[in-house]
């Protein structure tokens, strides 16, 4: 269920939803996953952290 729930979330952040940015790295963003938490964030200073239901 986790991994699933992070694929889930990594599609729907694949794109900024605020600037339409699909890359990640070397300062244009990033996708950050741990134990209980996604973080997605973007150059044009989009910042989303969701936790992740277990």
């Amino acid at each position: 269920m986790y991994a699933e729930k992070v694929f889930q979330l990594m599609e729907q952040y694949l794109y900024c939803p605020d600037c339409g940015n699909q890359f990640v790295g070397n300062g244009t963003g990033s996708i950050n996953i741990t134990e209980d938490q996604f973080t997605r964030t973007c150059e044009c200073g989009f910042q989303k952290t969701i936790k992740i239901p277990e």
